[in-house]
């Protein structure tokens, strides 16, 4: 038995989360100085060492299959217990993430890096033969891929010089070591110590970027107007009119065979596959049935756009004739001169008295005829007539060609004549302004009953107002804060839900703080799950005071939410989401001078812009006193202090961007899988005594005296780095008073009830709520400033590592940062 050993969670105690064993994976020697492989023999007890205080802080620092070590293991020598080797939490440590790196045996392929699922949080190798290949860490979005490590990956700021001397020339590329090189920097199925590897130069340079990264390279040895290409087909298209520079080094030689494959692969692509994929969709039945309803639905601007066509064609050609005529004209007056001039002639030799009947007889078409017969020696009259009437029946057929032309021209302005009229008929049918506002309320009314909505006066008591309440459980325990979070706890675990202490204050204070708070996360983690159960343990879900409202697409403004005023009727029309009913319950809490919280859930809230359809709620969000709603001019409605709304959202393409105006209000908690614990099987509904909003206030109060010194001098570094006015950085990041005021108001009252692992503990969940989705940049300068505030973020550990996954992701989309990646 070793008195320190490297080991890794094995699991807790269901009934007292302090409890747990943890499973030895090597001792220490100190004869030796060495690590020996733990096994059964060492530790015969389904080799496990028990933790008998402290095992929670365990479970929450150390991630699955992270190691760490333990000091003190002692035996206990107690037949009776069912361990027989025992240590407590606090002789515990993390290692140094270069030591002890796993090594998974898998075959190493650059071009298919599946995997089976990767439980690593750190980097790990690949063992494959007689070499090991890394360091390499999990997929950003697929555990069942590996990628290479890079700069700017997260927890390498220890070893940076060091790690990164070897790697930075090599970006996107892994490290090959020969196993039988390092016989004893290899221990079982871990890489002893990283450095040892590194500094010795024995591997051989792998490239393993993707598809996007090769590209992303090729673009920084390219021209600049080739690099600029954003589209990637425009890019590969224009490749062949460069020549890549000359590349020496191995691992840029690997890139350059990479990239000229995909090339290749590109130019398949755009020059023959997609052509043909698309000539035989539109030979497929669905494509000519997408292609016809296409049509179908566009008919009337493609009528549009021919008739204005069929105009200009029509213009077009009657000018083209005209010219045409214009020209048959000219040429038949020079036919007619050139006639004139051969009647002269002619005459030459003639006396003048001769010559006056000869002009009578030309002119004379009998009289010419009969002569011409007599006197066309050489033919010139014959040849002249034939072309003069073959000029006039050209003329005749472009006249009437000029005269129907003109008549569909006429006919189309008469038809555009009409449609412009029947427009203006139907606009003062309509649109008139004294019959509009009594049409659309018509319509309202006709489609409100038609969707079973029925309208309530707010004048009348109706049977709502006349509903007895439900009978209220509340909470009478004489508790404290402290008890009153761990109360919360033990509901949301009896729920279904294991949620670390410090998180559930968070969610409390956030949500007692903040009129509106946001849970952002991809879908999946239990988002609106984790909003119910918070109702549920805050007893606000069993007696009516919780409401789930689905937002739809296309929501604009109160009306869709609540319902609106129907001056006509003099009825109040209420949405069908239950939000008008639920204010007339909190109005008649309000006048019997009852508070109690009542939970608003808007779910997939940015399916529509929020502050459209939240736009009431949005004006009376930063009155501590909640001043009445008012829901129409006449009316208002009282919602007390306890009422809250929690939003869910998705940060995807179908969503609605959040404005800068609602983040400067509401604390975004961005949340994942991890963050959430599901429990297989999931009790019954619980019904929680509900809690008085007055000893919610009391207990989740600020307390000044915590905002410590050493924390306020923390946060106003933040600040300054975020807004100072160095070009260098790129655009500052101001932080409005209001976020200043809320980050301090939030480390007043959390620090008191969080179990502080540092200081910093509430600042750090401050700022990851309330400053980071701030971020929002583009280019280099600004990412130096992100870097500058991962400086000011040391011991935070949640900003910290939320911080470097936005920088990551930035880098991965051309350099363009946010909260949102």
């Amino acid at each position: 038995m070793y008195t320190k050993v490297i080991a890794k969670k094995g699991r807790s105690y269901p009934k007292n989360p302090a409890l747990g064993v943890i499973i030895p994976i090597f001792g220490f020697d100190e004869a030796t100085g060495t690590y020996i492989h733990a096994t059964r023999e060492m530790y015969p007890d389904d080799q496990e060492i028990f933790i008998y205080a402290g095992y929670a802080q365990i479970d929450h620092d150390i991630q699955e299959n992270e190691l760490f070590e333990i000091n003190d293991i002692r035996r206990v020598n107690d037949p009776s217990k069912s361990c027989q080797y025992s240590a407590a939490a606090n002789d515990y440590q993390q290692l140094p993430f270069t030591m002890f790196i796993p090594i998974i045996d898998a075959k190493f392929d650059v071009n298919n890096k599946e995997l089976q699922a990767v439980h690593f949080n750190s980097f790990f190798f690949i063992r494959s033969g007689n070499s090991i290949y890394g360091p390499l860490a999990a997929d950003y979005d697929n555990n069942n891929k590996w990628r290479p490590i890079n700069r700017g990956d997260d927890r390498f700021e220890n070893v940076y010089e060091n790690l990164f001397s070897h790697i930075e020339d090599n970006h996107d590329c892994v490290l090959q070591f020969k196993v039988d090189t390092f016989n004893e920097g290899i221990i079982g199925d871990y890489v002893l110590d990283l450095n040892m590897l590194l500094q010795s130069g024995k591997y051989t340079t792998i490239y393993a970027g993707t598809k996007e990264d090769t590209i992303a390279w090729a673009r920084t040895k390219l021209p600049n107007a080739l690099a600029a290409s954003k589209a990637e087909s425009d890019f590969l298209k224009k490749l062949s009119t460069f020549s890549l520079p000359n590349i020496t080094l191995p691992s840029e030689k690997q890139k350059l065979e990479a990239f000229s494959r995909y090339v290749g692969e590109a130019n398949d692509v755009i020059n023959v596959a997609l052509p043909n994929l698309f000539e035989r969709y539109l030979e497929s039945d669905a494509g000519r049935a997408n292609l016809e309803t296409y049509l179908a639905e566009n008919a009337s601007s493609f009528i549009q756009e021919y008739r204005k066509d069929e105009f200009t064609a029509a213009d077009r050609e009657l000018k083209s004739k005209r010219e045409e005529i214009d020209a048959l004209e000219l040429q038949a007056a020079s036919l007619k001169q050139n006639l004139e001039a051969n009647n002269e002639k002619i005459l030459e030799g003639v006396d003048e008295g001769d010559k006056a009947k000869l002009r009578h007889i030309i002119k004379n078409e009998d009289q010419r005829n009969r002569f011409l017969k007599l006197f066309d020696a050489t033919g010139v009259y014959e040849s002249v007539q034939v072309k003069v009437q073959q000029l006039e029946g050209k003329r005749e057929i472009l006249e009437d060609d000029v005269k129907r032309r003109q008549n569909e021209v006429n006919k189309l302005e008469a038809q555009e004549k009409a449609v412009k009229a029947a427009i203006v008929t139907v606009k003062d049918k309509f649109f008139k302004e004294e019959d509009f506002a009594t049409r659309l309320v018509e319509t309202k009314i006709y489609s409100d009953i038609l969707n079973n909505i029925e309208p309530v006066s707010l004048h009348e008591k109706n049977s709502e107002l006349q509903a007895e309440y439900k009978v209220l459980d509340v909470h009478h325990g004489n508790i404290e804060a402290i008890e009153f979070i761990n109360e919360i706890t033990n509901r949301l675990d009896s729920l279904g839900r294991t949620i670390n202490p410090n998180d559930v204050v968070n969610y409390l204070v956030s949500l007692h703080q903040n009129f509106l708070t946001i849970f952002a996360g991809l879908p999946g983690v239990g988002k609106t799950s984790l909003v119910t159960k918070l109702s549920q343990a805050l007893g606000a879900y069993a007696f009516d005071r919780f409401l789930a409202v689905p937002v739809q697409k296309g929501w604009t403004s109160n009306k869709d939410l609540i319902g609106y005023y129907n001056p006509i009727t003099r009825r109040y029309q209420p949405a069908k989401t239950g939000m008008y009913q639920l204010l007339r319950l909190l109005h008649k809490d309000a006048e019997n001078g009852q508070e109690y919280p009542a939970i608003v859930l808007l779910d997939e809230a940015n399916l529509s812009p929020i502050e459209h359809y939240w736009a009431e709620f949005s004006s009376i969000a930063d009155d501590e006193n909640k001043r009445p709603l008012r829901i129409s001019d006449e009316h208002c409605l009282k919602i007390g202090k306890g009422m809250r709304f929690l939003a869910t959202i998705n940060y995807d393409h179908t969503t609605e961007v959040l404005s800068e105006r609602l983040i400067s209000r509401a604390p975004i908690i961005k949340l994942s899988k991890s963050d959430i614990g599901l429990s297989d099987d999931l009790p019954a509904e619980f019904q929680f005594p509900i809690f008085d909003y007055a000893k919610l206030d009391y207990w989740l109060r600020e307390q000044r005296e915590s905002y410590k010194v050493d924390v306020k001098t923390r946060f106003e570094s933040i600040i300054k780095k975020l807004e100072e006015d160095n070009p260098a950085l790129g655009v500052p990041i101001i932080v409005s008073a209001r976020k200043q005021r809320a980050v301090e108001k939030y480390c007043a009252a959390a620090s008191p009830l969080m179990k502080m692992h540092s200081p910093l503990t509430a600042l750090d969940y401050a700022v990851n709520q309330h400053i980071l989705p701030l971020i929002a940049g583009r280019g280099d300068a600004y990412k130096k400033r992100l870097e500058a505030l991962h400086e000011k973020l040391q011991s935070m550990p949640i900003s910290s590592k939320h911080l470097t996954n936005i920088i990551q992701a930035g880098d991965q989309n051309f350099k363009y940062y946010k909260f949102f990646y």
